[in-house]
């Protein structure tokens, strides 16, 4: 019976009008990936740490790192973490810590779009170049093509979100990697709630309008991370953590920079073709995130809770 509400309820609410949203930095309803079936998660998926908060990041090979656009704005230093584990985190009273099972590594170059769009979140997609080689458990992910990003739209298909950020709307972000299945929305539906001109084609969304999607979602922190399909026992990712009007809103999809259309910017961001971005130095393996918060993290808080449209980057807390 309760499930016949919900349903009701839900209908009644797709059937409105889109509405102003107030779009936050975005896995709440999901599961860890230790011990499940998407372990194959850790060799792919990593911790992007810079000036600009937690976001996470795929690997997808040639010491690149996928990552999104607003997680490296402005960034002054950029670090990657990969975990053979899913461990990131470890929070000790008001201090939080990285696990010590992780291997961090400096980005020494990176690369926005440069198309990308803050006010709007088009285009946000950022390629990291690692300055050494990831370690040895790491495997890239391969990039979805186009008639396959086609396919999984039209019909409806399921795919993986993973990351590290807030397990529910306003609270912390999570140690251990996690997963969660997301339905994939038609780009009517999507434009329906976020409105005509915030959703464009360079964008893909999911888990706004099924029943079984209801209470699941990508929050804050796991901005960047992987949006994966398989196909044939291969991992492809398919979209990029961008944004959301908060955290598994009833009705309201995940937005997610679509892979597809960067392909050939992606492709031609080698170390040795484009000039360098940034020249930047990261912070020393070992050390901690942070300690107990001071004036400073009230400062950046605050900024926070003041950003009218927020996206899905995190920070500790």
């Amino acid at each position: 019976m309760q499930q016949w509400i919900r349903f009701i309820i839900l209908s009644i609410f797709l059937s409105g009008s889109a509405a102003a949203f107030s779009l936050e930095p975005r896995i709440v309803g999901g599961d860890e990936v230790a011990g499940s079936s998407e372990e194959d998660a850790f060799s792919y998926t990593v911790g992007v740490f810079s000036s600009g908060g937690v976001c996470g990041g795929s690997y997808i090979g040639n010491r690149m790192i996928l990552t999104a656009a607003h997680c490296v704005e402005d960034s002054t230093s950029v670090t990657v973490r990969f975990s053979e584990t899913g461990s990131m985190f470890v929070t000790a009273g008001d201090s939080v810590f990285y696990a010590n099972d992780t291997v961090v590594i400096k980005v020494s170059d990176w690369y926005i779009h440069p198309d990308y769009r803050a006010s709007s979140y088009d285009n946000d997609v950022a390629v990291l170049v690692l300055s050494e080689n990831p370690p040895g458990f790491a495997r890239s992910i391969a990039l979805a093509s186009k008639p396959q990003t086609d396919s999984i739209i039209s019909n409806r298909l399921t795919m993986t979100a993973y990351g590290w950020g807030l397990t529910r709307e306003d609270g912390d972000l999570a140690d251990e990697l996690q997963f969660v299945e997301l339905g994939a929305d038609s780009m009517e539906y999507c434009r329906s709630r976020y409105g005509e001109s915030t959703i464009t084609n360079k964008m893909i969304c999911a888990g706004g309008s099924s029943l079984l999607d209801q209470g699941q979602d990508t929050c804050q922190g796991d901005s960047g991370g992987p949006l994966v399909y398989v196909e044939g026992g291969t991992p492809y990712i398919v979209g990029i953590t961008s944004f959301g009007s908060g955290c598994a809103e009833l009705g309201i999809p995940g937005v997610y920079a679509r892979v597809s259309a960067f392909i050939d910017w992606i492709n031609a961001m080698t170390p040795s073709s484009v000039p360098v971005y940034q020249q930047v130095v990261g912070p020393r393996s070992g050390e901690p995130f942070h300690g107990a918060m001071g004036p400073g993290w009230l400062v950046v808080l605050l900024a926070l809770f003041f950003w009218g449209r927020r996206v899905r980057s995190g920070s500790l807390q």
